[in-house]
């Protein structure tokens, strides 16, 4: 081992030691309130609605993670990559930028063909299919009440793209009779970057005293970039990466009465950025990339939605209306995929025409729309601990269009005046194919999708604190893509081309738990879950080396469902008075015809497969103690084996790889400290040390992204309360570890991705 890799070691190990002491130094100051504890404990109950009615988490028969808005607020998570990092059995895989997330529950990793993950503003799906360009859609996370992680197929409830669980963001209801609100400043800075900022506002004002009340809020954030741009005249553009990020939320409840409610809402936010993230590994320690063309990502979310609640006798009529619209634009440089190509082909031999047409610019547009509207209808009872009865039950209809428009517009900017100089003939007739503007190729194309659902699931007590749940839903889904392509890079493909697919799967759901008093239930499912297939656009020629590495000829015109079923066992014990809940599940999961991406490097372009078979098995356990009344503990972790047990034919896949993007385990270890300094001051803390386990990030072992590493990263947040006031001073990624943990090559470049550097700030809190 030599100097440079003890050292890391060393440090590292310094770097938990110093963790594990904050954490032992607060244990100690809470050693003396220990005593002055209040005997009354907390009940320790958490209301969930993960099965669409309001209930105790303890008597759900799954594993869900609930993360209040109060610990988002002091853990600073502000995107996915954060959730991953404290979300047992959740891991986070994107591009270099928020909007360009992908999702895995459990192992179920894909990023591509529809999305293994769920994603909800409490009942509307932002779900849409994975994109090689876009990501997960995620709300601002300002002014919510909860987010909620269900793990294992939710497909009964919540329909065919949650494979391996679903994300439900639960924001705060209007308070009919009462008019107030909140204030919140952050000022940080952020090493390699500079100063980033927060603001937002909400406020919720009762219209008609206890029958109409309006909440209105509105957050805007800057963080800056890390990363450093050269352009081809070597002058250095800083700050790449910088994001700014509006959101606007506005929820209406009219209530005329005790047994109905009516709740329009509307989500409104923009991402935009100057580019991502990524820098180029050969110019390590600094955070360079060499790119003619600025890029840029901006991302646009518009979710309108009625939700409307009629309890009739303890039965609850339910209507979910919503409609969802994002807008995805990304400009990225591809003067190698363009301009090094074309002068490649044209000039083989790299002589003066290769030089002069390789140093064009090659700016790549993508521009995806994507439009979706749904409608539930839902008849079911209260829960069994609210009406006492043996049974409960719920049944609905669901009705899902879909349709993304995506344009991919790729230029080679002056090629034609080059070509006209160079060859003295029209640029058409020496590519072969018109040069219109400049543009080397165009690839537009439409997909579309409608599904109809019928839902059911009951619950009845066989015997005293024993109950069976049984499930089932049945769709019946229609999807196509239609595609236009023309210009050089589309030679060989048709102009004009469509394929249509229709699907009926039946997805069932079983369930055995037990409630052994106050301290104890223990559960059993058994789930299945689906994911619809799709259809592949059409390749150009210039795809056929990577295809043929693959031992393939051509791409496949589309791809198959998947499904799986998973088997889950678990207990959620409140031990201690209360003082210790301990969650835990163990799984397994067996999943068939794996769509999986396929990335093709000679063209730049993706094709999707059915990669074979797999198996993911392993376990999470969420453990909370209330040392006293000054101080909380938190444990929570999983261990994720997730591996290819039956590679098909041409997948580019073996037996035994581990599927992408999976760590193999997470922890995160917190404590949180409160304790009264005056009659008018409290000291408030928190701490937490989050490591990552290593991962795949390809399966071919000679890409660089095949390994990629386990990393640890350590956030702190302390400050002081008086009365309406909090001030706060917090540390993210105290101890600026920069691991790079991502290492994709993106058009043929080595790349990489590394942790965001340590961020410094204090945070200004009013409420009134």
């Amino acid at each position: 081992m030599n100097k440079l890799e003890t050292g890391s070691r060393m440090e590292r190990t310094c770097r938990t030691a110093t963790a594990a002491g904050i954490l032992s130094w607060m244990l100690f100051l809470s050693s003396g309130a220990y005593a002055q504890q209040n005997a009354a404990a907390n009940d320790g109950t958490i209301v969930v609605t993960a099965q669409k009615r309001a209930e105790d988490i303890k008597n759900v028969p799954l594993s869900v993670s609930v993360l209040g808005g109060n610990a988002l607020a002091q853990q600073k998570v502000a995107d996915y990559q954060d959730l991953g990092r404290i979300v047992p059995g959740l891991a986070v895989t994107n591009s270099g930028a928020s909007s360009l997330s992908r999702l895995s529950l459990r192992g179920i990793s894909s990023d591509q063909g529809t999305s293994t993950v769920g994603v909800y503003l409490e009942d509307i799906s932002l779900t849409i299919p994975n994109l090689f360009f876009t990501g997960s859609s995620m709300p601002a996370l300002f002014d919510i009440g909860h987010v909620e992680v269900l793990r294992g197929p939710q497909g009964t409830l919540f329909g065919a793209s949650s494979l391996g669980g679903a994300i439900r963001f639960i924001p705060n209801k209007p308070k009919l009779d009462q008019f107030e609100g909140e204030v919140r400043a952050d000022v940080s800075d952020t090493r390699h970057a500079g100063t980033n900022y927060l603001g937002g506002v909400v406020v919720n004002i009762p219209i008609v005293n206890d029958k109409a009340a309006l909440r209105v809020g509105i957050q805007r954030t800057e963080d800056k970039g890390y990363v450093n741009r050269y352009d081809a005249d070597g002058v250095r553009h800083d700050q790449i990466g910088t994001e700014r990020n509006t959101a606007v939320r506005a929820h209406l409840l009219i209530q005329p009465d005790d047994t109905l409610s009516i709740e329009p809402g509307l989500l409104w936010q923009e991402s935009k950025s100057n580019g991502t993230g990524i820098f180029q590994i050969a110019d390590l320690p600094d955070y360079r990339q060499d790119k003619i063309s600025p890029e840029r990502v901006v991302d646009r979310l518009l979710v309108p939605s009625l939700t409307i609640n009629k309890d009739i006798s303890n039965i609850q009529l339910t209507s979910v209306t919503s409609y969802v619209r994002r807008v995805n634009k990304r400009v990225m440089d591809g003067q190698i995929y363009n301009s090094e190509y074309i002068g490649y082909a044209l000039d083989p031999d790299f002589g003066t025409t290769y030089d002069r047409i390789a140093a064009l610019p090659g700016p790549y547009s993508n521009d995806v729309v994507a439009r979706q509207f749904s409608q539930e209808f839902r008849i079911g009872s209260d829960s069994m601990e609210k009406t006492g009865s043996r049974f409960e039950w719920q049944a609905g209809a669901y009705y899902f269009k879909q349709r993304i428009r995506t344009l991919d517009d790729e230029y080679v900017t002056g090629l034609g005046d080059v070509l006209l100089d160079i060859y003295d003939q029209d640029p058409s007739v020496v590519l072969g194919a018109p040069l219109v503007n400049d543009e080397l190729g165009y690839f537009h194309y439409t997909s579309r999708s409608r599904e109809f659902a019928l839902f059911a699931q009951l619950s009845y007590e066989l015997l005293p604190k024993l109950k069976l749940t049984v499930g089932g839903r049945q769709s019946w889904a229609k999807h196509s893509l239609s595609t236009t392509q023309g210009g050089w890079l589309a030679l060989g493909l048709p102009t004009d081309y469509r394929k249509e697919e229709t699907e009926k799967p039946f997805i069932p759901k079983f369930s055995l738990s037990y409630d052994a008093g106050r301290e104890a239930t223990f559960y059993a499912t058994i789930a299945k879950g689906y994911r619809l297939g799709g259809e592949n656009q059409p390749l150009p020629e210039s795809c056929s080396t990577s295809l043929s590495e693959y031992g393939m000829t051509s791409g496949a015109s589309s791809y198959k469902a998947d499904s799986l079923w998973s088997y889950e066992a678990g207990a959620k014990l409140r031990l201690l008075n209360n003082r210790l809940n301990v969650n835990a599940s163990g799984f397994y999961v067996d999943w068939s015809n794996i769509q999986q991406r396929m990335p093709l490097s000679s063209c730049g372009y993706v094709t999707t497969v059915n990669a074979g078979s797999a198996r993911s098995y392993g376990g999470e356990v969420e453990i909370t103690a209330r040392v006293s009344s000054a101080l909380t503990l938190n444990l929570s972790g999983s261990l994720t084996n997730a591996k290819i047990s039956d590679a098909a034919a041409g997948s580019g896949t073996a037996d035994g790889q581990w599927l992408l993007y999976v760590p193999r385990s997470n922890l995160t270890l917190g404590a949180d400290y409160e304790r009264p300094l005056t009659d008018e001051l409290d000291f408030h803390a928190h701490v937490d040390f989050n490591r990552t386990g290593s991962s795949h990030g390809s399966y071919q072992v000679t890409n660089s992204d095949y390994e990629r590493p386990s990393y640890s990263v350590v956030n702190l947040n302390v400050g002081l309360t008086k009365g309406a006031f909090d001030l706060s001073l917090f540390a993210r990624n105290l101890f600026d570890n920069d691991t790079v943990i991502q290492r994709p090559t993106q058009l043929f470049i080595r790349q990489g991705l590394r942790v965001r550097p340590r961020t410094v700030g204090v945070s200004g809190t009013f409420k009134f």
